[in-house]
């Protein structure tokens, strides 16, 4: 298989891990930015929040996940 018959017959992407890895790194040499968090919703009707995932409760930046990744990848290398 490639990727090609992947992303027509599946919808999916693949990814290098490589790549992924230089994209973290990369990205840790940005400063944090200030994106301000989304006016919190209420749920009148929600009563049992339980099954929800961590997605679904709380914030999620990619953007600084991804920079936060990069900064640990950094300092597993220069640990070794």
């Amino acid at each position: 298989m490639n990727a090609e018959y992947i992303k027509k017959n599946y919808g999916l992407d693949l990814f290098k891990l490589e790549q992924l890895v230089q994209e973290a790194i990369d990205c840790s040499d940005q400063p944090k930015q200030a994106i301000p968090e989304p006016e919190e919703e209420t749920f009148e009707e929600c009563t049992d929040f339980a099954d929800l995932s961590e997605d679904e409760t709380h914030y999620f930046d990619p953007v600084e996940e991804l920079r936060q990744c990069g900064i640990a990848i950094r300092e597993a290398l220069i640990d070794g």
